[in-house]
């Protein structure tokens, strides 16, 4: 008997249910030491259970899962805007789902206005200057405020950017409007050419 081949969207929702699955299960370690860990799962964690810091039910998206869902609800509407024959600006698109993500505006398993539960210090430093210049480009939390926040939600351009110097540019700048540290925009751009 053979096995069927994945096609293209196979391999995307994986990717996107490994990157939700991968989160819930680290979200009951967050913030906790090596040695608390080991303590506490001497055999490691192996099942999604919730918990941790924030408490979070099994399966709950944390602001690594949301902030993933900000940057491919972008790549959605630059591929419906092409489709129309129009141009869109990802970075700036990924950067207003972002800050409704932040502002709890319209955002699945929260209560419209309410803001969400974890947030990390450079995204929320770096969208608060989004929010007060509305440019990418200059947002961002600056040097030094290196975070896993932007290599977390950074597999839609991956995912759907297929031209390399563009896949680049993107996994850099998506990166910097939260984490323009030079290790945090490097990290997004490598992972994503891989």
């Amino acid at each position: 008997m053979s096995t069927p081949s994945l096609t293209r969207r196979d391999r995307i929702l994986g990717a996107l249910l490994g990157v939700h699955a991968g989160d819930s299960l680290g979200a009951t370690l967050e913030f906790q030491g090596w040695w608390n860990i080991h303590c506490t799962f001497p055999n490691g964690l192996r099942d999604i259970i919730g918990g941790g810091h924030f408490s979070w039910t099994a399966g709950h998206a944390t602001d690594d899962t949301d902030l993933t869902r900000a940057v491919l609800l972008a790549y959605r509407d630059v591929a419906r805007a092409k489709k129309r024959g129009k141009e869109k600006d990802v970075v700036k698109i990924a950067a207003e789902y972002m800050l409704d993500w932040l502002d709890g505006r319209d955002w699945p398993g929260r209560v419209k206005g309410s803001r969400p539960c974890d947030v990390g210090g450079a995204t929320a430093e770096g969208l608060e200057r989004y929010r007060r210049t509305r440019d990418p480009a200059v947002a961002g939390a600056g040097e030094g405020k290196a975070g896993n926040g932007s290599l977390m939600r950074c597999i839609p351009t991956g995912l759907f950017q297929r031209e390399w110097g563009s896949l680049w540019d993107e996994s850099v700048a998506i990166s910097a409007v939260t984490h323009d540290d030079l290790v945090c925009t490097f990290a997004c751009a490598v992972y994503n050419t891989v």
